[in-house]
């Protein structure tokens, strides 16, 4: 099995000061889950770095700080995380391996490996979808480029419209009602995993 390898070498002084404002707010009641989540720090190095102040000890060690190391600022995810929830709305949903690409699109410092794949690792988009409970990973359903475009207010309503009409005239009821659909047969693509909004069809 391989190693999980770093390429940060170095503190980085703001995250170090999240990870203050992390400890402080464990200190004022919040749990470790809870601060750990807020900071965007790893729950085991949160645990340590408040044992260690408890003990009077050096707040983080080099290694520790690689662990925790943010790409972008807690307003810049708040925009990233905006802007995928838009398009996720709209129909137009970012599957995983452009929201990668779009990580390295930026002057920020990234590791060499993001720069030499042109995309953010695994462990980036893990950390980031845990930070923000509002995105999951989700297999959208496969739907025609024509069967999109005609789903609006003005194609369906009449459909509607009609079908409550039927409903009336034949007096139907729910025991008498059945769907069906085209089985087994395919007018799109298989759709790749998109990031989307939370409990959201």
């Amino acid at each position: 099995k391989l190693q999980k390898k770093t390429d940060w070498t170095e503190k980085s002084a703001e995250n170090l000061q999240h990870l203050r404002e992390a400890v402080k707010a464990v200190k004022n009641g919040q749990t470790i889950r809870q601060a750990a989540h807020n900071y965007g720090i790893n729950k085991s190095s949160l645990w340590r770095a408040v044992r260690n102040f408890s003990a009077g000890k050096s707040l983080v060690s080099l290694s520790e700080a690689s662990q925790f190391r943010r790409i972008f600022s807690l307003e810049e995810e708040a925009v990233l995380v905006e802007y995928l929830l838009k398009a996720s709305r709209i129909g137009f949903s970012l599957d995983t391996s452009t929201l990668k690409s779009l990580a390295i699109r930026n002057s920020k410092r990234v590791p060499d490996s993001w720069r030499t794949q042109k995309s953010a690792g695994k462990d980036w988009l893990k950390g980031f979808k845990s930070r923000h409970s509002q995105l999951s990973i989700r297999t959208p359903e496969p739907t025609s480029i024509a069967r999109a475009t005609a789903f609006n207010k003005t194609n369906v309503g009449p459909f509607f419209d009609k079908l409550k009409q039927l409903y009336e005239e034949l007096s139907l009821t729910p025991e008498r009602i059945y769907n069906v659909d085209e089985t087994a047969l395919s007018t799109s693509q298989k759709p790749q995993k998109v990031v989307a909004e939370s409990r959201v069809k």
